[in-house]
């Protein structure tokens, strides 16, 4: 009997494990991908479709999902500067290739790269 607690013991703290690995490993499996959209501000174009969103910023629709946008660490500095400027320089329909990651309830995208949608 001692030897069957002890095992139930085992199972239970292995999927506590794996479950907390599992939690904390979620970004790093986001798969990269290209999503094509319009760029717009996320309080102004897009506020109705996102949570908490009280300032400017930019954000990305496509289809029915509007994205947070965010610049990875990984994109070039060309591709971070159009996020931070993008009420000047993006406007319109792009391509973006990046990870889809969430949080507070919103979507993010976070850009490696940006192109325009032709």
């Amino acid at each position: 009997m001692k030897m069957f607690s002890m095992m139930g013991a085992a199972l239970v703290l292995a999927f506590v494990a794996h479950a907390a690995m599992a939690e904390e490993g979620g970004d790093a499996k986001a798969k990269t991908q290209e999503i094509a959209g319009t760029v717009g501000c996320a309080h102004c174009s897009y506020s109705a479709s996102l949570k908490n969103v009280e300032h400017c910023g930019a954000a990305f629709k496509s289809g029915d999902t509007v994205y947070l946008l965010k610049a990875s660490e990984k994109a070039d500095e060309a591709t971070k500067a159009q996020v931070q400027k993008f009420k000047k320089e993006l406007k319109g329909d792009f391509i973006i290739t990046g990870t889809v990651t969430e949080e507070g309830g919103n979507k993010i995208l976070v850009a490696e790269a940006i192109k325009p949608k032709k």
